[in-house]
């Protein structure tokens, strides 16, 4: 909502307390003559600027958004978990799976393996408090208890104009009936498309399933926030996020098969099926659209026994870091000078990403396999094995990207109970627990809006 006001004399506005101004963008003042300011005991201050009071719910109306009942992630959408989406990964309310892993009953040292977690877990309230404070929030009287302000915290869509769409089902509570419910962005022109521009009025708590489609028509050169309007009162919101060039990132990828030979026959790696697509799905989540090069011709390491000798036994790969030959080189450095050697500083700047159909057991336990790996956070090369599936696709290049484990409490803001989500991220996908106990696997398939923002610097969850 925009307003002008034109005035051809004097404005004087006389406060008797405080005088705030809040902005979620600029405040610009423009005169032809002075601009003065003036304070009488401290002079004029400066810093960081305030978040402004909380927008309150006036209508006794409350709409909620959640991604429709089949969201396997083909869009971008954050909200406040609290387990009642009836989706495979919504199953706790968040607040009871933030918290860290401990090394003992005692709960006073958190575990360092960054890899695994320990049947020691304890909550935080601190990084719920933190994950609540990082989305805008609206205030709704009506629902507050004994004096307790109830919040309305603002999901969050991420879409790419005219390549995906946001499905969403609508959470419905109305006290007091209005006579229209209406979905109106605050900016005109848009070029956001909605299916549904009124929803229906009932009485009491009622669900509309997989009921409101978003469009983006054209980029977004800003964040556009979209009200639920009971009689023109704010009774609902979500926050679609600007999607224009500046704020959709570009990455490169080169995909990479290699060729071996372990034992008598060779082997030529490849991406598992509908790998590729998967990986661009988890990606445009946080508005990345990733440029894939496909290798035609293997990376050949069969010629010689140099890879053979320094990372394979029995016809398997068996040890990563060259110690096998006392080289010390891991596997992947050697990849890279190898892929560097054939194709001299064509993919400087890729993320690259090596295809092995040799499998990787543990030397210990050969029922445990190395599926593919990142060798840090923070890097440009990935390696895949024999048995990877198109979850670990994403899951070890969104390693290199910057992105921890979601159990890891040693590199994450936020850090969940293992097994516990779908996102990307977790183990999810095991079908044992930590004790081998069986439980059902789940795809990872989700990134939190946190993450969104490690990934793409130019997202803003608030």
């Amino acid at each position: 909502m925009s307003r002008t006001r034109i005035v051809k004399g004097k404005i004087t506005e006389i406060v008797e307390k405080n005088y705030n101004i809040y902005s979620e963008s600029s405040i610009i003042d423009n005169a032809a003559d002075i601009i003065s300011d003036k304070g009488v005991e401290r002079g004029e201050s400066f810093g960081n600027p305030d978040n402004p009071p909380s927008t309150q719910i006036k209508a006794k109306c409350l709409v909620e958004f959640r991604p429709h009942g089949n969201w396997k992630g083909e869009f971008g959408f954050d909200w406040i978990r609290t387990g009642d989406s009836g989706l495979v990964g919504d199953k706790n309310w968040v607040k009871d799976i933030l918290g860290k892993h401990y090394t003992n009953s005692h709960l006073n040292v958190v575990t360092t393996d960054t890899n695994s977690w320990t049947n020691f877990f304890k909550k935080w309230p601190s990084m719920f408090n933190n994950l609540i404070n990082s989305f805008k929030k609206l205030q709704i009287n009506w629902k507050s208890t004994k004096g307790n302000p109830f919040f309305y915290h603002v999901p969050v869509i991420a879409i790419v104009h005219n390549e995906n769409i946001a499905k969403l089902s609508l959470k419905i509570e109305i006290q007091t009936a209005p006579k229209k419910l209406e979905i109106k962005p605050q900016k005109e022109k848009t070029g956001l498309i909605f299916n549904k521009t009124e929803l229906p009025i009932n009485n009491g708590k009622y669900n509309l399933y997989n009921f409101l489609t978003v469009k983006a028509s054209k980029p977004l050169k800003e964040d556009v926030y979209v009200d639920v309007l009971a009689d023109n009162e704010i009774c609902g919101q979500f926050k679609v996020l600007a999607n224009d060039t500046a704020h959709i990132k570009k990455i490169n990828v080169i995909i990479v098969p290699i060729k071996t030979k372990l034992g008598a026959v060779p082997k030529i790696g490849k991406m598992v099926s509908d790998g590729d697509s998967f990986f661009r799905q988890n990606l445009i989540q946080s508005l990345i659209k990733p440029n894939i090069r496909y290798l035609i011709k293997p990376l050949d390491v069969s010629t010689n026994n140099t890879f053979k000798n320094r990372y394979s036994r029995s016809g398997v790969i068996f040890s990563d870091d060259g110690s096998q030959d006392g080289s010390f080189i891991p596997i992947l450095d050697y990849l890279d000078a190898e892929l560097n050697r054939v194709y001299p500083g064509r993919y400087t700047n890729f993320y690259k990403l090596y295809f092995l159909l040799d499998a990787y057991p543990d030397p210990i336990d050969s029922n445990l396999v190395t599926q593919g790996f990142a060798d840090k956070l923070f890097t440009d090369h990935v390696i895949f094995f024999y048995d990877h599936d198109r979850s670990t696709i994403s899951h070890e290049t969104l390693h290199a990207m910057g992105l921890p484990h979601t159990f890891d409490g040693k590199k994450s803001n936020y850090t969940y109970k293992a097994q516990k989500t779908d996102n990307i991220m977790d183990y999810c996908h095991w079908s044992t627990d930590l004790n081998g106990n069986p439980r059902t696997p789940v795809e990872g398939k989700i990134l939190f809006g946190w993450q969104w923002q490690i990934v793409n610097n130019t997202i803003k969850i608030k």
